[in-house]
């Protein structure tokens, strides 16, 4: 079986920003590996390793996942499950754990993701803070334990 999303992970970090758009031969690459997601009728599963995202900013609270409540009636929870299929944001951690993934207060993960949400309708987002509020970057031996 194929793997589109492993090879679309491997295409995406080849490279620098700049060639992106300058190389066709890598869009088409892309294109192709989220066409062959699609056929299987799944999301694209994207990773932002940034600043987290603001929840208070309304494109982010409209697309986090909501997990259902230990109390959770049969009505409520097909109703949750309804929503949430459509919600793009399926996950969030910091790294480390101290590090809240839904308080940017810097806007670049926020904005990140904002981009995203309007450019690719299909994308399944899974976020990692790896910033603190002052812009430094984890340690590394945190930075290894980011995992989809």
């Amino acid at each position: 079986m194929v793997y589109p999303h492993r090879t679309l992970s491997l295409i995406l970090s080849d490279g620098g920003a700049e060639d992106w758009f300058s190389n066709s031969e890598k869009l088409k690459r892309v294109h192709n590996c989220v066409a062959e997601v699609r056929k299987l009728g799944e999301r694209v599963k994207v990773a932002i390793l940034d600043s987290g995202i603001d929840s208070r900013h309304s494109e982010m609270a409209q697309n986090i996942f909501q997990p259902c409540p230990v109390n959770c009636t049969t009505e409520t929870e097909a109703d949750i499950k309804s929503r949430d299929d459509h919600r793009a944001i399926k996950s969030w951690r910091g790294f480390p754990s101290t590090l809240d993934p839904c308080q940017d207060r810097l806007g670049h993960g926020t904005h990140i993701a904002s981009v995203i949400l309007k450019t690719s309708p299909y994308v399944a987002l899974y976020i990692a803070r790896i910033f603190s509020d002052d812009g430094q970057m984890c340690e590394l031996h945190e930075l290894a334990k980011v995992q989809i």
